[in-house]
């Protein structure tokens, strides 16, 4: 076999697996790992929808909410969720998929319609112009902290908008948390 055909095929099938991306939102996880370090937990202190990174999460977010986004390595298959109640917040853990080794979750709307909340996560690209990704369906996992300051919401609707499509994942009553104890 000739070894300079031999080369070029590899070099063209080796380029079929990247391609360069455009950024789709200024989403940045802010370490070169895609992984965020942190613990995923918020400190209360938040007075806007920004995500763990301090980065705007988006404009579809009810003035009234607080959220924290923050991605993690995917502990669920893709399209699953799981929702936790906390006195005054919704801890919702989840994973979407990514077109790209360089999508990130994203949350593109956040909001409370009578007594339900619809919270709906994305994968979008964080890559910059002229950076390579790998073209492979890319699972990414997310947890969202969603703070109320009112009463929480009666149900929650989780909607993925993703590789797989635009489908609810998840809908579902929550428990009502007992008021806080004055302690009589």
């Amino acid at each position: 076999m000739n070894r300079r055909t031999l080369l070029a095929g590899t070099a063209i099938a080796l380029a079929g697996c990247t391609a360069g991306a455009e950024p789709e939102s200024g989403f940045d996880t802010g370490n070169d790992s895609g992984i965020d370090e942190g613990d995923g937990a918020g400190d209360g202190t938040e007075d806007t929808n920004r995500n763990h990174d301090g980065n705007d999460v988006g404009d579809g977010i009810d003035n009234d909410l607080v959220l924290d986004l923050v991605k993690t390595a995917p502990e669920m298959p893709a399209g699953a969720v799981d929702v936790a109640v906390d006195a005054d917040e919704l801890h919702i853990d989840g994973t979407v998929t990514g077109e790209t080794g360089c999508h990130v979750p994203a949350v593109e709307t956040a909001t409370v319609e009578g007594d339900e909340l619809r919270l709906v996560v994305t994968a979008v690209s964080d890559a910059a112009p002229d950076q390579l990704c790998t073209l492979a369906l890319t699972e990414v996992g997310y947890e969202v902290d969603v703070g109320f300051t009112g009463d929480l919401p009666e149900a929650v609707t989780v909607v993925h908008d993703d590789a797989a499509g635009r489908k609810t994942v998840r809908t579902e009553p929550l428990p009502a948390v007992p008021a806080a104890s004055n302690g009589e």
